[in-house]
């Protein structure tokens, strides 16, 4: 079932929504967060490399071209910091609620019933952009990537099926670095990355 006042059947988010960069206003990520509407459908091997992206020095041309555009904070702009830059270390922290699934596209991609019926329901205004054992490939491929370069990952598996579950746990650095969380669990969670990021 959808829950209309939050969710938007599969279709993926709209630019406003898709993505937020370098960002150190505790406001303005509170009011992305809270903004954002949710989609069908699980792409985490998608969060996995927009997070990966967005660490890795190459995209510093992209940070420099958000700063000098308003979107990102000037204290940004040199980043992301080379991989060998001993005085940083680089974390990704991700999250899910689900399973990696196909990745589903409408046919028209203006068409009315987009962000108000479900794909599964319109069998014939859908296609298939790719498999789901080509995304969960594509996310483990991404996940050693960062691992190799010395990303540390962190990986939360919130009310998530079993399936969901160990795709996380096999992508976080270790295993003690895998969450899992019900509810209001999702706080206690956050605040003891939080913690170890702090220590290390």
């Amino acid at each position: 079932a959808i829950d209309a006042p939050t969710m938007d059947w599969g279709w993926c988010p709209l630019n406003n929504t898709a993505i937020q960069y370098a960002q150190n206003n505790l406001g303005d990520l509170k009011k992305f967060i809270n903004e954002m509407r949710l989609h069908d459908g699980t792409g985490t091997h998608y969060g996995m490399k927009y997070g990966v992206a967005l660490l890795n020095p190459t995209s510093n041309s992209t940070i420099r071209a958000l700063e000098t555009a308003g979107l990102v904070p000037p204290q940004f702009a040199d980043r992301p910091s080379p991989f060998t830059d001993t005085d940083t270390r680089k974390f990704v922290v991700l999250m899910t609620d689900g399973k990696i699934t196909d990745q589903l596209r409408p046919k028209e991609v203006n068409h009315p019933l987009n962000p108000t019926k479900e794909l599964n329901a319109r069998k014939s205004d859908r296609e298939k952009i790719s498999s789901t054992s080509n995304n969960v490939t594509s996310f483990y491929s991404m996940c050693t990537k960062a691992k190799e370069a010395g990303i540390v990952i962190y990986t939360i598996a919130f009310e998530a099926p079993s399936a969901g579950g160990t795709q996380m746990r096999n992508c976080a650095t270790e295993a003690s670095y895998a969450y899992t969380a019900q509810g209001v669990e999702i706080r206690t969670v956050f605040k003891a990355i939080a913690r170890q990021i702090n220590e290390l």
